[in-house]
Formats: structure tokens, C-alpha cells, sequence
């Protein structure tokens, strides 16, 4: 998970290599989960995994200074 932290911090910096998918400045990226009520009853931890961290990138980017940019969507 901590790899995905580290791609996700640097999501809207044009020059990084660490992933392909990039947002501008100021822009948001919403991950949604289909059947998400579904998920939620089978497996609870991997819903709560991925908000959790989602939280702690965006608690990270606004402690160093830049606008949050991960978003979570889901269904229940």
C-alpha cells in the first residue's frame, strides 16, 4: 500500500514517471466503486483500506503545502 501512497502523492506533477494516470493543478480524481454496499458487506477491510488511504494522501499533500486530490465514491 505504500507504493500506492507514493504514486497517488505525486498524481497531478507532470514530470513524475510514477504513473500514468495525472490530474491538473486544482483538479480532483474520483475513484468509484461500483456495488459498493456489496463490497462493503463481503469485505469490509479492503473498503475501509482504500478510504483510509485515499484520507492519509490527501492529509499528506495539505501538510506539504498542496490542495488534496483524491476523492472516494461509492454506492451503498
Amino acid at each position: 500500500m505504500d507504493a500506492w501512497i507514493i504514486r497517488m502523492m505525486s498524481i497531478d506533477d507532470p514530470d513524475s514517471s510514477l504513473t500514468t494516470v495525472k490530474v491538473s493543478e486544482g483538479e480532483n480524481l474520483t475513484l468509484e466503486i461500483l456495488n459498493g454496499g456489496s463490497l462493503r458487506k463481503r469485505c469490509p477491510e479492503i473498503l475501509d483500506t482504500l478510504s483510509n488511504s485515499l484520507s492519509l494522501v490527501d492529509f499528506r499533500r495539505i501538510g506539504a503545502g498542496k490542495d488534496p486530490v483524491l476523492s472516494l465514491w461509492y454506492s451503498i
